[in-house]
């Protein structure tokens, strides 16, 4: 990304802190920014060829693109907080499979969390102790504590998993689903759909 009329350092820090939050934002913030691309020319993209690698768009903010984007940061709203994460889903269902198999994802689940802990290590080294960096500082530090939380529950959840595979009926009737159904939040859908 480049960004206009700002210091060298700048534009690269802010790239490292955008890219921090897009691994963990709800994927519905992407299509807001692919949105402004054609409102009122607020993001400029010009395609970069590589040579090994396929060719890459660089975007920039135009001036009617800050002035949006101020506009967005200015508002109130707080976004639901949500992580939409499908290994979870394999867990959940891990008793239609072996122990050893979930074992074997929670296993993987751990390595690629401690691989993001480098990663967003390496974003904080490189990250100026200046100013203009203490917000992308602060991103990065949400993805460096989000992958050390996702890697400890991994490890722990290696350790609870049953010795023998569990069987379970999905068509029995069951009390606990329905009590537990109860005493999950309402998401903001259901809330509006409740109205």
């Amino acid at each position: 990304m480049r960004l206009p009329r700002r210091r060298s350092g700048w534009s690269s820090t802010l790239c490292c802190g955008f890219r921090c939050a897009l691994t963990h934002a709800n994927r519905r913030c992407a299509p807001v920014l692919v949105g402004w691309s054609g409102a009122k020319c607020s993001i400029d993209g010009t395609a970069v060829p590589q040579e090994r690698f396929p060719d890459k768009r660089v975007f920039r903010l135009t001036p009617a693109g800050e002035e949006q984007l101020d506009g967005w940061l200015d508002g109130a709203e707080l976004e639901a907080y949500q992580f939409r994460l499908p290994f979870l889903l394999k867990v959940l269902f891990g008793h239609r499979q072996s122990p050893d198999r979930t074992a074997r994802l929670l296993a993987d689940i751990r390595a690629d969390a401690q691989a993001r802990q480098d990663e967003y290590r390496s974003f904080l080294a490189a990250l100026p102790a200046a100013p203009y960096a203490a917000y992308a500082r602060l991103t990065v530090l949400y993805g460096l504590r989000v992958a050390e939380a996702t890697a400890g529950w991994a490890e722990e959840a290696g350790g609870l998993l049953p010795a023998e595979r569990v069987s379970i009926n999905p068509r029995r009737e069951s009390r606990t689903a329905p009590a537990m159904f109860a005493l999950a939040p309402k998401l903001p859908r259901d809330a509006g759909e409740a109205r």
